[in-house]
């Protein structure tokens, strides 16, 4: 076993339990009400400490403009000394990791792409209804080489689905 128990590669999980013992710090601390102007509606998303445990990166989503985005994270920057602090008496550690905030944009991302599949399939069904045409049939297949499955759930028969869900469609 490697140095302190730490197993064979001498890797260990604890900054990503710091991590997550940060988070639930900080959330809970956000939802008591912190009293620094300037903090809107936010959420900590996330956090990554540094394998030294000397950094600790926040992630927040907030609610609003990009103003008030901004606003917020200057806001939590400026108070990461006071949090730090709460932090450190949750963590119990020698050294408490310097707390940076940061925008999490996976949030805005994920809102982007699903506008973008949205926008793309309307827009696949107003060229569907241009043309006459319905969703593609048994017939048809679906353009991939695959047929598409009967209305009705079932596989149209022959398929190898048919008798491992069999059972769970009687109800027995």
């Amino acid at each position: 076993m490697g140095k302190g128990g730490r197993g064979p590669g001498g890797g260990s999980h604890r900054p990503e339990r710091v991590g997550e013992t940060i988070r639930e710090v900080l959330a809970e601390r956000l939802v008591r009400g912190l009293k620094t102007p300037g903090v809107g509606f936010c959420t900590i998303t996330g956090v990554e400490v540094t394998p030294d445990m000397s950094h600790a990166k926040v992630f927040v989503s907030v609610y609003g403009s990009a103003a008030e985005r901004e606003g917020t994270l200057k806001a939590l920057n400026r108070a990461s000394s006071y949090l730090r602090g709460e932090v450190s008496r949750a963590l119990r550690m020698k050294v408490t990791p310097t707390l940076v905030f940061h925008y999490d944009e996976s949030l805005d991302r994920a809102a982007r792409v699903d506008a973008a599949l949205k926008r793309a399939l309307e827009e696949d069904r107003a060229l569907a209804a241009q043309r006459g045409e319905g969703a593609p049939s048994d017939a048809q297949g679906d353009g991939h080489g695959k047929s598409t499955p009967a209305p009705d759930g079932q596989d149209g028969g022959g398929g190898k689905d048919r008798g491992r869900n069999a059972g769970a469609r009687r109800g027995s």
